[in-house]
């Protein structure tokens, strides 16, 4: 599987650590290299490493939250634009890293892996707005766990580019993707 991360100025280097833990243990995998808000010696740093195996592209700003680190629409736009060009992707978070080979594919659910906290204090009820579940008709999720976002797998289907479309849709809208986390 691909993998896919974000990064602004502050996680520059920890993305490039993520990208080569990647292709120490998945080596002939492409990368997707998303980013916004680098400063030109930055975004330089970054296209030189594009190759065949690692592509750099922006986060747009398609909406005013698009930059904000804690909102999260970057990560929803990289996903919805990397899976369609692979034969599935990883989506990480640029601090973490890969540490061993593994096969993720083994781990997928439905063509999809996500990773739910055990933490009663990440319930999605403390952390999602009412407007948030009446404009997704998500009332019933108020009770359950939180998916950890920095780490998320896809095979490329139409499932999941529907899902991935949809999500990313979602998070254009500022009843849904506000407030930030720090709130």
């Amino acid at each position: 599987m691909d993998l896919c991360t974000v990064t602004n100025q502050r996680y520059f280097t920890n993305a490039i650590n993520l990208i080569k833990s990647y292709q120490v243990n998945f080596c002939d995998e492409k990368v997707f290299l998303y980013y916004f808000d680098l400063d030109d010696k930055t975004l330089d740093r970054a296209r030189e490493l594009e190759s065949d195996k690692l592509e750099v592209r922006e986060v747009p700003r398609s909406c005013a939250h698009a930059y904000e680190p804690t909102v999260f629409y970057y990560k929803t736009f990289a996903i919805k634009d990397s899976l369609p060009s692979s034969r599935g992707i990883v989506y990480s978070d640029a601090t973490n890293v890969f540490v061993k080979k593994d096969n993720i594919r083994e781990s997928l659910v439905d063509g999809a892996m996500f990773l739910p906290y055990n933490d009663e204090r990440l319930l999605n009820k403390y952390w999602t707005t009412d407007r948030c579940f009446e404009k997704m008709s998500a009332g019933s999720a108020r009770n359950m766990m939180q998916y950890w976002a920095g780490f998320q797998a896809y095979e490329k289907s139409e499932k999941n580019i529907k899902f991935t479309e949809d999500m990313h849709n979602y998070m254009l809208d500022p009843e849904i993707a506000l407030p930030n986390t720090s709130v």
